[in-house]
């Protein structure tokens, strides 16, 4: 059994249920898959872990463009978040808002007996525990799960 795959260019290609979108940006080039970010699967936006179980019209998002950069510079906040976090603990740490802007993205947060200016020479120091072999999973959450997560971690002041 296999499911239909139709690209932006009216093309149609066959994969087995299951394949993720990252499988389907390398089987059409090495070079789509290293600039995607994320893809559109039947006009909705996902990461590139999605499983295809379905025929679908997929299109891959890739950093080059202004979606692709969009969903980096998103990204990046979260990463950010969490190196805050595994820096300063949980309890010196309230993390806010992390929007995307025209010209990267921005996160705000309260900090608790911690100086703003330290968090340069800190981040340098931890920067090798911080970031390799890192993994990013996204996790889909319901709003109601999303709301008791926000309220546990998150101080918008």
């Amino acid at each position: 059994m296999s499911i239909q795959v139709e690209l932006p260019d009216g093309s149609v290609r066959e994969y087995v249920p299951g394949t993720t979108v990252a499988e389907v940006a390398g089987s059409i080039s090495s070079s789509l898959k290293k600039l995607a970010a994320a893809a559109k699967v039947n006009g909705k936006l996902v990461d590139l872990s999605c499983r295809l179980e379905n025929s679908a019209k997929v299109e891959i998002i890739t950093l080059d463009g202004a979606e692709g950069l969009e969903v980096y510079r998103h990204s990046t906040a979260h990463l950010m978040a969490q190196a805050l976090k595994q820096i300063y603990g949980n309890k010196e740490v309230k993390l806010g808002i992390g929007p995307v802007i025209q010209d990267g993205f921005y996160y705000r947060r309260r900090e608790r007996g911690t100086r703003r200016h330290s968090l340069g020479p800190q981040a340098g120091r931890e920067r090798p525990r911080l970031l390799p072999g890192r993994r990013c999973k996204r996790h889909d959450r319901g709003r109601c799960e999303g709301q008791k997560i926000t309220e546990r971690i998150c101080c918008i002041a």
